[in-house]
């Protein structure tokens, strides 16, 4: 009986989850949006605005929801934390929207992720994203850092 049970309990959590990664949606949270410093951000805005490839702001469909704007979608950040509900990318038609990510200081305007991030690809599951949730603070950019500067040495 015990057997019966766990095997019910295990389907019923597979089709949880299928039925999960149908919606077209995913969640992408942080809980450590953080200065250089390592100190937690508050009094700031997270935004993810749907972009082509080019960086031009897009409209697209949502699967399984319809027709999508090419408005961002933000959210506040309060001690590093913040959460949205955006597009699955791998599902989005045209496929793989990007979303340029941009973090903004709600006093000063000036934002606060340089120039952010031109592509970023939530999607079910891919390297930062498990189940439908995508933990930001797990998201590596793909941008190339300046090159280092080594001090000459004399010999």
């Amino acid at each position: 009986m015990k057997k019966w049970i766990v095997a019910l309990a295990v389907a019923l959590a597979l089709s949880y989850a299928h039925a999960e990664a149908q919606t077209g949606l995913v969640t992408v949270d942080a809980s450590n949006l953080v200065n250089s410093s390592g100190d937690p951000l508050s009094g700031a805005t997270v935004s993810f605005a749907p972009v082509n490839s080019s960086g031009d702001p897009l409209s697209y469909r949502i699967d399984g929801k319809g027709q999508s704007i090419d408005s961002a979608v933000t959210a506040e950040v309060s001690g590093g934390a913040f959460s949205v509900v955006i597009a699955d990318t791998s599902l989005t038609s045209p496929v793989n929207v990007c979303f340029k990510v941009s973090v903004t200081d709600n006093s000063t305007g000036a934002s606060l992720l340089g120039p952010g991030y031109s592509c970023v690809q939530p999607a079910y599951s891919n390297s930062w994203c498990t189940a439908g949730i995508c933990n930001f603070d797990n998201y590596t950019p793909n941008g190339v850092p300046g090159a280092l500067v080594s001090a000459p040495t004399f010999q």
